[in-house]
This record gives C-alpha cells, structure tokens and sequence, in this order.
C-alpha cells in the first residue's frame, strides 16, 4: 500500500482553504514577508484549544507535516501546549491517550521539552518526552506519522530527523481508522500561541470488509427493527428487515447486539482480514421489564481541586461535551469529621474545609456551577473513613467517640443544617449517610438497630428538604451482610437506596469479557449480585443506584475496593470492567448507576479509578445511551419522577424545576 497525498496548503491567498477552526482561542491568517500564515492562541484566562481541523476520508496510517514557529510557550511548570493531532473524528471530546497520538511542547524542570501522548491499550509508555531543544522564533519542520490498529505505530520526525519511535502500539480499542488531523493548538495551556506556515496530510488507504446478519425475536423470530449493531467504534442500527451491514477496517472485532426489552448478545472474535463475514440469523431473547435509567450520576471528589477552581469547571465542561444527557447528576461531597476537641461532635473535615474545598461557601459556588451547566445534584454527606487505621489520607487524626447517643444527636443536628443548605441551594438530591457499617463493631447503623433513629432524621430531613433522599449502603459481600440489609425498616420510605458495589468479578488479572460479565452472578465469592440486589429492592419497594469504579491498574477487577496500591497500570481492564457491568446490569429495572469518578486529566501512569480521558469514559458513553430516556436537558427531572414515584412525585418535580428556573 502506498502513500497518497491528501491536503496541503500554505494561506498562499490568506485563507484557510476549507480548513475548520474548532475551540474557544483566536486563529487568524496574517501576512509575514514570505506571504501568509496562520497564527493560533489560547485564550488569556483559561486552558482552551484554538485548532485548524482537516478531515480526510479513513485511512489506515496518516502522516502530518506541519512548518511551525511558537511564539508564546507555556509559562507554569509542568503545563502544555498541543501542536499537532491525528486522530478519528469519533475521539473528540478529550485529549492524551483518548486520541491515537497528539504531539505537543511542555515545561518541565529541565526546561521546555516536546511531548508526544499516544494510546496503547492503557500502557505505561503511552506519555513520552524527548529532545532536540525547543527555542522560540526557530522554525521547525514537524512530522507525525500514525497507524492505527492492534500492531501500529508512531514516528516523530523533526527537520528531517527521526526523533522518537514508538511500535507494538495498539489502539485498536478507540479508532480501527484514522480520518481527522488537528494544527494549530489543539489543546494548549492560557495564553500560548504559534504560528503555522504550511500543512500537509498522507495517507494509506484502509482495506475494508463488510459484516453482516440478521437480528430477529428469539421466540418469535420476527425480524427486530432497530437493534443497536456496535462492531470496533462503528455502529448501526438494523434496517426494516432486521438486517444489518458494517463496513469495518480488516481486523478481528467484537461483535455487540442491544434492543431495549431484549438480552444483549456479544459474538467475539469475528475475522473479518481477509474476507466479508455474514453472520447469519442472531437471535435475541426478549425480557420481561426494561426501564431507563433515571439516574446516572457522575462523583466529582474535592481532593484534587477545590470546587471554586479552574479545575472544576473544566471538568464540568468536558463531561458535558462527552455525555451530553447521558449523564445527567454530578456527585459533590460534604465531608464530615469527629471533632479533635470533642469525639462526640460532628464537624466539617477541617483539613479539606480549610482549603475551601469542602466548606459549604464552595459547596454552594459547585452547586451553582453544576446547574449552570445543565446537571442535578447529588450531594453525599461523607465521613472521612471513620475510625479506620487503613485509611492513612488526611493527616488529622480521627478521635474514638466516648458516647453514641451523644454523638447521634450531634450527627442528626449536622445533618439537619446541611438538609437545610441543600433546600436553600437547589440540590436535586441528598446522601444522608456512607456505608456506616464499619463505625461500630457490631454494624449497628445498617442492621436494624438504629431505625427509630434513622426514621427520626429522615423526618426532620423531610421537614426542611424537598428534594430526594437516599442513603448509600454498604456493599453486602455475603449472605450474612444481605441479611443486616434487610433489616433496615426505615429505607421503605427513602426515595431510592445507593449501594456501594465492589465486588472481586475474578481470579484472573488477565479476564475476558464473559468472565468478567459472569463475575456479577457466579464470581468468587459464589454471590449473585443480580438476584441479592432484586431481593433487596423487592424487601423495601425502591429502586437501586449502583454505586461502582473500577481501579486502572493491572487485576483491579479483582479488588476493585482498592486504589492503585500495587500493580501496573492498564486501562483496558479498567474499560472492559465497565463494559461488563452494562452487559450485566443493563436490563435490570435499577434506579441508576453511580460512577466514582472524573476528576483530574489522568498521568500515563495513572491507576486510579478515574475514567477521564481513559478509554472507559467512551464505553460508558455507549452504554448509557440504551439507558437513557430521549427528550428533555437532564436536569429537567420531572419525567424522572414521574416515571419513578407517579402522580405523587408531580409536585416536587414541578417545585424543583421552577425553583432551578
């Protein structure tokens, strides 16, 4: 396969020559004294992208020449500007290792260095910086040249030197194609800018073959219009027959078959290199009850930036950008702590609240952000691992409380201030307590012991809180944990029940798909999750919100419940935990799912259970789709209560919209 010629350009006339601009930053042709060029810049006041797109037809590798001048580097350590991008028109959305490769300048303490950000399946090495030295005002002649597939690779040639190579890539799991570059700053730092006097694009044209079948009713083998086909990134849905054609780059691929109201069936290991596959018949076997998903909530932990941050609203932005209404509830938290003066008390966590990232005059900027940007609220009332010596996080020290009664008081008079707080702030819905099993040794605050309390303090919540209320639940690992759950009395009249769920799904840091799916009702520990949760919604006549994450390091599936403490990072488990857990739950008739967490744009070395920018963050986005009603901005929650509590939940959903309005 040759090389082709695609595009090139030089703003000979002082124009951009179908060139589209995409972010925030100025671009803009100017002249200089060998004629025109194009000069990018990030805005003074926020990290933004201001970037020259080319979309070409796909191609199975792309080589991007750029002639660059940087006019304005990054100024802050460690921060980086992006110059030049090959990607698929699908990744957009993120930058770093959602992209196949992204090549960029960065200061570091040895000074300015480039950078190249690639994907490989979750590697360590997906993040590389190298020389020569970088100097303002020099031009440079820039190449990237990128192939995407399970065997690719990536080459940086600078003035005609190769600079870094990189091979064995696979990026398989986010593009089977390439059809999109990206000049100017595709992302960059506050107020950067370059100048780029000419463009190139090559490419090698992809070999594609055709997968088809026929999706019909497995009892009655009527053809099924409208199943979602998914086949590598593409997707489809099936035609007036029930029959569907992918054309797909040659490769071996997963094939996945959804139908609201129908068993999701993944045929894998279909080899479609050298010849077009026909499938044949794909029967799907139809289920009793499917619902939407009313509440699909995304945590936005306070621990790597304070709510009123720069931080905070870009994440706010990009998760937006990426989920658009499929995620429709951001989680913010108030942590609580015993007071070091007094173990009895209840106080806000002072070493986070003294940063301002937990006390309620941030908590309300949060609030007001995360409206503004269309998403509910969920606010947790969280301890900080309380009485736990496993949890060496935050260097205040937790005291032992000397008496329960009076520390209940005080808990119930805490909560009822914050219950106010979220009544005044318009928070759609409220946490009054987390996994609170651990906080005595008898598991007395979720076996029953404590429900004439708890039903006190969910009254006098009620009394002051329009909104949801719920209580997240600790996971019930065994049969004994199911049955303190099951003596919760008070939940019957909560809105909806939050379980923590993290279960081992295997014994294996190397899982399948199947097994990892298999994982929620024959793991391990021989639980079936599936049927304990139906036992428990059935027992108080409410809906679950799964509360989950899966850690991005090697056999995190199977202790999940950790962070990155051992191991080798690897995202690609990360995504196939999160691909399993929709292919297992996502017929079930839950309240929601709850996802810890997006927060920080992860290192490359990055093992938390942070999804942003990680290959995960885009199976989530496929999954909800299927879960997620159309119509309505997500914080119109009307249609939610309505579909969840009937008439009776009319007119707290019309009070929380008008208030919101």
């Amino acid at each position: 396969m040759s090389e082709q010629p695609l595009f090139s350009w030089n703003f000979a006339d002082g124009t951009l020559n179908g060139l589209r601009r995409s972010g925030q930053g100025t671009v803009t042709v100017e002249p200089y004294v060998g004629g025109y060029r194009a000069r990018c810049a990030t805005p003074l006041d926020r990290a933004e992208a201001a970037s020259l797109n080319y979309s070409v037809p796909e191609q199975q590798a792309i080589r991007a020449v750029v002639d660059v001048e940087f006019e304005q580097f990054p100024i802050n350590m460690w921060e980086a500007m992006y110059f030049l991008r090959v990607t698929h028109r699908s990744r957009y959305g993120g930058v770093g290792p959602t992209h196949p490769a992204i090549l960029g300048v960065q200061r570091r303490l040895t000074g300015l260095t480039w950078r190249l950000d690639f994907h490989n399946a979750g590697a360590p090495d997906s993040r590389l910086f190298f020389t020569p030295a970088i100097n303002p005002g020099q031009r440079y002649r820039v190449e990237l040249i990128v192939s995407a597939g399970t065997n690719a690779s990536i080459r940086v040639i600078i003035d005609g030197v190769e600079v870094q190579t990189v091979t064995n890539v696979d990026n398989s799991g986010i593009v089977t194609a390439l059809d999109s570059v990206d000049f100017g700053i595709p992302w960059g730092s506050i107020n950067t800018s370059l100048f780029d006097y000419a463009l190139e694009i090559f490419g090698v044209t992809v070999i594609y073959h055709n997968i088809s079948g026929l999706v019909v009713d497995a009892v009655t083998l009527q053809p099924i219009v409208g199943a979602g086909v998914r086949i590598g990134t593409r997707g489809v849905a099936t035609d007036s027959l029930g029959a569907f054609t992918v054309n797909v780059p040659a490769g071996i691929y997963s094939v996945q078959i959804l139908r609201t109201g129908y068993q999701t069936v993944l045929i894998e290991n279909v080899d479609a290199t050298i010849l077009d596959v026909d499938l044949g018949q794909i029967a799907l076997t139809p289920v009793s009850e499917v619902t939407y998903w009313p509440i699909r909530a995304v945590t936005i932990f306070p621990y790597w930036f304070a709510y009123t941050e720069a931080g905070y609203q870009t994440t706010l932005r990009d998760l937006r950008s990426l989920y658009g209404n499929r995620i429709n509830f951001v989680e913010l938290r108030v942590v609580w702590h015993a007071d070091p003066t007094n173990p009895n008390n209840v106080v806000l966590f002072p070493d986070l609240a003294a940063a301002g990232r937990t006390s309620l005059e941030s908590l309300a900027v949060a609030i007001d952000l995360a409206h503004a940007n269309g998403f509910a609220v969920l606010l947790g009332i969280i301890h900080d691992n309380f009485n736990d010596p496993n949890w060496p996080v935050f260097p205040t020290p937790v005291p032992p409380v000397t008496d329960w009664a009076v520390w209940w008081q005080n808990y119930t008079n805490f909560v009822a201030g914050i219950a106010q707080f979220a009544q005044q702030h318009g928070v759609e819905a409220l946490i009054l307590g987390w996994e609170y099993d651990f906080m005595t040794p008898g598991k007395e605050f979720e076996n029953g012991t404590y429900n004439a309390e708890w039903s006190n303090l969910l009254n006098l919540v009620r009394g002051a809180y329009n909104g949801l209320v719920t209580y997240e639940a600790s996971h019930p690992w065994n049969a004994t944990l199911l049955a303190n759950l099951l003596k919760n009395d008070w939940w019957s009249n909560l809105d909806f029940i939050d379980i923590s769920t993290y279960p081992p799904l295997t014994n294996t840091t190397e899982p399948s798909l199947a097994q990892l799916i298999g994982g929620w009702s024959t793991g391990p520990l021989g639980v079936n999750y599936i049927e304990m949760y139906r036992e428990i919604a059935t027992r108080y006549g409410k809906k679950i919100v799964i509360n989950t994450a899966y850690p991005s390091y090697d056999g995190a599936n199977m202790t999940p419940w950790r962070g990155p403490i051992d191991g080798a990072p690897d995202w690609e488990e990360q995504r196939l935990c999160w691909e399993a857990f929709f292919l297992a739950w996502g017929n079930e008739n839950l309240m929601g799912v709850h996802i810890e967490h997006w927060d920080n744009i992860p290192l490359a070395t990055d093992m938390t259970s942070g999804i942003r920018e990680k290959p995960g963050a885009y199976t989530i986005n496929d999954a909800l789709a299927s879960l997620t009603p159309p119509g309505p901005p997500s914080r119109n929650i009307v249609p939610l209560l309505l579909g969840v509590f009937g008439i009776g939940g009319l007119a707290l959903g019309m009070y929380l919209t008008r208030r919101r309005t």
